[in-house]
């Protein structure tokens, strides 16, 4: 839990990284 609040950015490029994925993946389906 510690590690988590040292290093919010780190989780928050992962989720954000995540979510390109996602919206990459929602367009290559699409087309």
């Amino acid at each position: 839990m510690e590690e988590k609040k040292a290093e919010p950015k780190k989780a928050e490029k992962k989720a954000e990284a995540k979510k390109e994925e996602k919206k990459a993946e929602a367009k290559k389906a699409l087309t």
